[in-house]
């Protein structure tokens, strides 16, 4: 049972959702970021897009369809990852 809830703002879910599911190898679905978020997932909103552009460039992400994921590479490097996609 749920003792206690919080609503967070819009930039602890961001942060929350990309978080979690860059930690998996399918990725952050784009359309579940949305629902949740209430932000698209590649919007400025959300994340900057040069930046992802040059995360893909480094090996760091990949778009699997309609999800961002990071490489096995950026994995081992995600805090770092997350912290510089958000800044």
């Amino acid at each position: 049972a749920t003792a206690e809830e919080t609503p967070l703002d819009r930039s602890i879910a961001v942060d929350e959702a990309l978080m979690m599911g860059l930690r998996l190898r399918e990725g952050v679905d784009a359309a579940r970021f949305e629902a949740v978020t209430g932000a698209a997932l590649e919007s400025p909103e959300a994340l900057d897009p040069a930046r992802v552009e040059r995360m893909i460039r480094d090996g760091l992400l990949v778009r699997k369809g309609g999800a961002l994921a990071a490489t096995a590479h950026g994995r081992k490097v995600l805090n770092a990852l997350l912290a510089a996609l958000r800044t």
